[in-house]
């Protein structure tokens, strides 16, 4: 597929792709877990919200994301941390249980050491909009958080590349995964292969995370199913498949723009990069590439867009 027709049918499934990522890093070096940083936080995030113009999708923020909590009383809950303010001692052990539950919001919205909060911003939500002066702006009195900003499309700065720690810039693999039929991709054959896919290409030396309605799906599971560790796990049939979907749809996730067409047909795959160089950037492109044509089934096609100027990986 050439370059242009690449990015345009990603753009005209889904959205123009670009983001910009944020970092925000206690000054001390400690704990994100604390209820004085962690609303700190979703004081820069709510700005943030606040300066979003043209299409609506949300920043991606641990405050503000759906966390799954699993009662022994009751069925499980989302849980919006940004609600739970302020945080006692308690509530500050339930935010980072919480946190550390949820299997990709690491190198995501958090890092595996907690003491990272990386903030994704979707561009096609900030038209026009001065972002380092909101940021500015959001911090300007606080005394609590360092920061550093990375916009797709542009090298990220040392202060990124040294507070970003193991989690993602802004640079990220984009593609499609067509399972080459209308609601093709609630069969559970398919789900499988973009699972594989995933699986191996988080295992690539600067993957920061992936992403793609498999996920989706895998925690609307859990969360039917009592919030059990064990129903964190692909459907077993097409129509489970089905009522999962239909579960989504109602979702807070929905904010977070889709991963799946109308059709049912065409997933969206992301790949987040760490801050690596352009070298490393292309070496990890071509094993994606491979990646995804050993895992891609009979009948189905599946491509990769480098990052989200729509321009492909070097093969």
């Amino acid at each position: 597929m050439d370059e242009a027709k690449c990015g345009a049918e990603i753009r005209d499934a889904f959205f123009d792709q670009r983001t910009a990522v944020l970092v925000l890093k206690p000054r001390d070096g400690g704990s994100l877990y604390r209820s004085s940083v962690l609303e700190a936080v979703d004081a820069v995030c709510l700005q943030l919200e606040d300066a979003q113009t043209g299409w609506d999708i949300s920043p991606r923020c641990i405050t503000a994301v759906s966390l799954i909590e699993a009662r022994k009383s009751g069925p499980p809950k989302m849980v919006i941390l940004r609600d739970q303010f302020p945080l006692d001692s308690a509530g500050e052990a339930r935010a980072k249980a919480l946190a550390t539950k949820l299997e990709f919001a690491i190198a995501d919205t958090v890092d595996s050491a907690g003491t990272r909060a990386y903030v994704h911003l979707p561009l096609v939500s900030f038209d026009g909009v001065d972002l380092e002066a909101v940021i500015a702006a959001a911090l300007a009195a606080d005394t609590t958080l360092d920061s550093s900003l990375h916009v797709a499309g542009t090298a990220p700065s040392p202060h990124f590349v040294e507070l970003s720690g193991d989690g993602p810039s802004a640079r990220s693999y984009i593609g499609l995964y067509d399972a080459g039929s209308e609601g093709g991709l609630k069969e559970p054959e398919h789900l499988a292969a973009i699972e594989r896919f995933q699986t191996k290409a988080e295992q690539i030396r600067g993957v920061a995370q992936t992403f793609s309605i498999v996920d989706d799906l895998k925690v609307t599971r859990q969360g039917l199913r009592s919030g059990k560790d064990e129903a964190f796990s692909l459907p077993t049939s097409r129509a489970e498949a089905a009522q999962l979907l239909l579960a989504l749809s109602m979702s807070p996730a929905t904010r977070l723009g889709p991963r799946l067409d109308g059709g049912e047909r065409v997933g969206l795959l992301r790949v987040n990069l760490n801050p690596v160089s352009e070298d490393a950037a292309r070496r990890i492109g071509r094993k994606l590439d491979a990646l995804l044509a050993q895992a891609t089934l009979p009948g189905a096609r599946a491509f990769f867009c480098d990052g989200a100027d729509g321009s492909q990986p070097e093969s």
